[in-house]
């Protein structure tokens, strides 16, 4: 429904003010990308028609949803005010497809531009050139800053041409497939821009068809929505037959599959091809084993460190991130400033160029001239910072958790901030990298003005940080409702699977009444997305369906994902033969399925199978943390066996990693071999190195039991205080009512917790009657308390029970963390 109003505004009507919790006009996500998407055609409509721009004390866009419209597929009552000598134009927007579909636009282009006197110009010559596509293949920010130039000035020249805006839109997509930045994701803003061009190239083609631009940038926009299985027929309807289109059409392919494969047995791949061949591997296989198969200069270029820090790494990729990233993404920084003002950026003047917010089509220069830019650098700004964001993030992260250097951690952060505090999205790296209550409190203040200043710029993943709780400090709520759901309303926006990971823990999306209704519409439209097939998964069939129900959902990924593979053989656990077949197939794609496999066998009381299978692991394993993470194990299997230079290989490899559990196991044979005085040295590296002397106590009480000996006693009553600051508290179920405020988490889950009632996430309060505020204290206790079986207290979510346990050596083989009371 299309009209025009018969009252004209005041003459003074312009930019709407807030009147809501955000101080954008805007109140919601889809709000936004509607009023974004028809501003942008509004403007660009103009441009075309008058060669200048409405008045910007005049010109908005206002949408208003429709009281009374389906939820997943809003109506939009729309005004806009665009000349002040002409009438306000009001329409409604159907989103009746998804909301970046330039289907949902194309009445109220057509209106548009009955409004400013424009007629649709009808096909233009070149439809199937291909040259633009085919340079955009090399997914260099030089390329597409280049090409960004030369067709502005196209376009500037000749605005009507709707080639010419298919390519525009082909070049955003293409600008947007380089987007790897984690938790910083967030692309809204220029996929409202793909959906301006393409409606503008509908319209002036005055028919619903593309040229072969214009449909590979509708497949890009799907891709970059998550809508896989309308991306794929549109990939299809394109086909492979043109060696020029081949490539970006096999790399869109792999982008909404996962399925490396077709990639992988490829030679002579296009750079976009391999960065897609590469985060396909990492996300459906794992990082550890696809960054090997890169060449040195992949290992170097910008866009494999960000897929690698975006989907996680071992300590020793992590280590080459940490010398790369950052570098890596100045410099970036440095040479697109260069490109697009022909100058360079000089350091002073960095953090207020990566502010600049991103723009529409337009900029106007100092003397008025209005220029054509379909990539601004507002919108390269905001797609810099959030990369360099990201790998702040990450490297901190890395060298705070995954390394445990936290000394080196906080030097490196301070330097962060001093460099890049300013930032519009700093607060948010502060929050990640938080590690005391002043710094946390501070970042939890300055992102939430974040959020109400620029919510369309907010990353979800770095807003729900925000609300998320820590182990180091009571909770901090400032924000009583941060408005996280009344933002995302409509979630994810209509139509679209976009940006799905965060928003699982959003009430919006995940507590509608008709969740599994939904996520099931949403498995059509992304049907080899993993995270809708677990949520159906665990809604559905409470977290436990049977081997028909996951093999329905995950049939077409299994021959390549390993995370399909485990959840279908998870279902067979009771069924040796069939589970130990399917996980089995999963190790030949992620030999690391090897530990788990000996983590069942060790569950059956099969140790000898749970060695071949450990062993295999190790012999394999790219990650040297992991592999020393089973050397305590590994050291006392074959030191009962009696292969004592097998026991000091395994012992001696961890102890050279120097992580944990690769101390300990030196520690253990030494202890085992009763090589005490060395023992004590290993174990008082452990002491040194990660500030917890548990296990350096409890070998002491060991000796003094074993040899009667009080040599080590003095080393005891130094450290227990420290250990116990609270004394040794003794404690019955009956002791408690309300949840933790402390105790030890079970940070994973394995086949020897399940088989105890226990899971992970629950929290363990006491330990053989005596109270356990830490890991440390709960190590300690493990190690020198004489009963065979753990008498537990553990707290399961809403209530205390009390569990007896008798898993191997008393080790339940799973992670353990502190826990305070989020």
């Amino acid at each position: 429904m299309i009209f025009v109003t018969g009252c004209k505004p005041h003459s003074s009507a312009g930019p709407q003010t807030s009147s809501g919790y955000f101080q954008t006009a805007f109140q919601e996500e889809s709000q936004f990308i509607v009023e974004a998407v028809v501003s942008d055609i509004a403007e660009q409509m103009f441009y075309a028609a008058n060669h200048k721009l409405p008045d910007p004390k005049y010109f908005q866009v206002i949408a208003t949803e429709k009281s009374g419209s389906p939820h997943d597929a809003p109506v939009y009552e729309v005004q806009v005010y665009l000349d002040p000598k002409q009438e306000v134009l009001k329409s409604e927007v159907n989103v009746n497809g998804p909301i970046w579909s330039p289907a949902v636009y194309q009445d109220i282009a057509t209106a548009l531009a009955r409004q400013v006197g424009l007629t649709a110009t009808g096909n233009s010559n070149n439809t199937q050139d291909t040259s633009l596509l085919s340079k955009l293949t090399d997914s260099s920010p030089k390329t597409i800053e280049e090409q960004n130039q030369d067709l502005s000035s196209a376009l500037e020249g000749d605005f009507k041409n709707p080639q010419l805006h298919e390519k525009a839109a082909a070049l955003l997509g293409a600008f947007l497939m380089r987007d790897h930045s984690g938790d910083f994701f967030e692309i809204r803003s220029p996929l409202c821009r793909m959906s301006a061009h393409l409606a503008m190239a509908q319209f002036f083609n005055d028919t619903n068809s593309y040229g072969i631009n214009g449909q590979m940038a509708e497949a890009m926009l799907l891709t970059l929505v998550n809508d896989q299985a309308p991306a794929l027929q549109q990939l299809n309807a394109i086909g492979t037959n043109d060696e020029t289109l081949a490539p970006m059409v096999r790399a869109l392919w792999t982008r909404n599959t996962g399925d490396y494969r077709l990639l992988g047995q490829r030679n002579n791949l296009t750079p976009i091809e391999s960065i897609e061949w590469f985060l396909a591997m990492s996300g459906y296989v794992a990082t550890d084993l696809a960054w090997p198969k890169l060449n040195d200069v992949q290992q170097g270029s910008i866009d494999y460190v960000r897929v690698a820090n975006q989907a996680g790494y071992s300590v020793e990729i992590g280590h080459q991130l940490l010398e790369t990233a950052i570098p890596l993404e100045l410099r970036e920084i440095e040479n697109v400033y260069e490109l697009s003002h022909h100058q360079p950026l000089t350091k002073s003047g960095m953090i207020r160029a990566l502010n600049e917010m991103p723009e529409r089509c337009f900029t106007t220069a100092s003397d008025g001239t209005v220029h054509v830019c379909v990539i601004g650098w507002g919108q390269w700004a905001d797609f810099l910072q959030r990369h360099l964001c990201h790998a702040i993030q990450q490297n901190f992260y890395f060298m705070q958790y995954s390394w445990g250097v936290p000394d080196d951690a906080r030097e490196f952060a301070g330097k962060c901030n001093q460099a890049f505090d300013g930032l519009r999205l700093y607060p948010f790296v502060e929050r990640f990298n938080a590690t005391d209550e002043k710094s946390y409190h501070k970042s939890v203040d300055d992102g939430f003005k974040v959020t109400v200043a620029t919510p369309q710029l907010t990353p979800a993943e770095c807003w729900n940080e925000l609300c998320y709780h820590v182990n180091f400090a009571p909770p901090y709520d400032p924000n009583p409702n941060p408005h996280i759901n009344e933002w995302h309303a409509h979630n994810p926006p209509p139509g679209t699977v976009y940006d799905l990971d965060p928003r699982l823990d959003h009430p919006s999306l995940t507590d509608r009444p008709d969740a599994v209704a939904y996520f099931e519409k949403l498995h059509e439209l992304a049907p080899n997305d993993c995270r809708v097939i677990h949520f159906i998964l665990k809604r559905k069939y409470n977290d436990k369906p049977d081997y028909n129900q996951a093999m329905e959902l995950y049939t077409n990924l299994l021959p390549y994902s390993v995370y399909a593979m485990r959840t279908v053989a998870g279902t067979v656990r009771d069924h040796p033969e069939q589970y130990e077949k399917l996980m089995l197939q999963a190790a030949q794609l992620n030999p690391s399925c090897y530990y788990i496999l000996g983590d069942y066998e060790i569950n059956h009381n099969e140790e000898d199978k749970a060695a071949q299978y450990y062993d295999k692991a190790c012999d394999v394993d790219p990650d040297s943390v992991r592999v020393s993470n089973y050397a305590v194990w590994r050291t006392r299997y074959y030191l009962k066996k009696g292969q004592i230079d097998k026991a000091k290989e395994i012992a001696d490899y961890g102890g050279e990693i120097y992580s944990y559990r690769g101390l300990e196991a030196e520690g253990v044979f030494f202890e085992t071999t009763s090589n005490y005085d060395t023992a004590f040295t290993w174990y008082q590296k452990i002491e040194d190195r990660y500030d917890d002397s548990s296990l350096l106590i409890s070998f002491c009480l060991r000796y003094k039991t074993l040899t009667g000996s009080s040599r080590f006693e003095p080393e005891v009553k130094k450290r227990i205080g420290k250990l116990f600051p609270k004394g040794v508290e003794k404690v019955s179920l009956a002791d408690f009512h309300a949840a933790p405020t402390d105790g030890v988490f079970l940070r994973n889950q394995n086949d020897v917790l399940t088989s105890y009632g226990l899971r992970a996430g629950d929290v363990i309060v006491a330990l053989g009657g005596t109270r356990t505020h830490t890991s440390s204290q709960y190590s300690y206790l493990r190690d020198t308390q004489k009963e065979s079986e753990l008498d537990l207290i553990v707290w399961q979510g809403n209530a205390y029970h009390e569990i007896k346990a008798s898993p191997p050596d008393r080790r339940f083989g799973v992670d353990l963390d502190d826990y305070q009371q989020r």
